[in-house]
């Protein structure tokens, strides 16, 4: 508990100040402190003990159901993570009077908990590989169909003129089109620039500038 007191005064710091403003202004989230196995294991000691000295803004608790259920029972709700910073210190720095090295079990608990911890690593990468296989193949197809769709909808919006008996014709599609005229035909690579004609079929009138439309 010492440990995560000093610990969090050092995340108060840098998450506060000039420098941490400027990154906050463009962006920047803090990652919270999370305490875990946070349970007591020694019966002796209150079973919410580490539950309530490790209260305080910007942070997570992870503990087991039945921890929880004692710290909805008797546990009291107060910011202690702040309080007694020197006595952590103090305890450390005896720690270190009695030869022990802080800095190489700091560095063995986090070696020890990696190794741990890759198990359930590796099979929550396998699981979210498995499911994203599926969401990735849904994903080509629904962007299929909607490639398909679209093409579909240009096609039924491309005009389609046709025109009285002896007028001009134009085709759709992109090869060489025929134009048919009175008693001729003849081949041409692109679309006529008008698709007007001087003689007016069955259902056609003929306007004021001679075109038949």
């Amino acid at each position: 508990m010492a440990n995560a007191k000093l610990a969090y005064r050092r995340y108060r710091e840098l998450v506060s100040g000039e420098r941490w403003d400027a990154l906050a202004a463009r962006g920047a989230s803090a990652q919270r402190c999370l305490w875990a196995s946070t349970w007591t294991k020694d019966p002796a000691h209150r079973d919410v003990r580490y539950v309530e000295g490790l209260i305080g803004p910007e942070t997570i608790t992870t503990m087991p159901q039945p921890t929880l259920r004692a710290f909805q029972d008797n546990g009291r709700v107060e910011p202690t993570l702040e309080r007694g910073l020197g006595d952590a210190e103090r305890l450390l720095e005896r720690l270190a009077d009695v030869g022990l090295d802080y800095d190489a079990v700091t560095a063995t608990l986090e070696r020890e908990e990696s190794r741990r911890l890759r198990p359930r690593s590796g099979r929550c990468s396998i699981a979210l590989r498995a499911q994203r296989g599926p969401a990735r193949a849904k994903d080509r197809r629904d962007s299929s169909h909607r490639r398909t769709a679209s093409g579909a909808c240009m096609r039924s919006q491309r005009p389609r003129r046709r025109y009285g008996e002896g007028a001009l014709q134009q085709s759709e599609t992109a090869a060489p089109s025929s134009v048919e005229g009175t008693g001729s035909r003849r081949e041409f690579d692109q679309p006529p620039a008008t698709a007007w004609s001087a003689t007016p079929g069955p259902g056609e009138r003929l306007l004021s500038d001679g075109r038949a439309r």
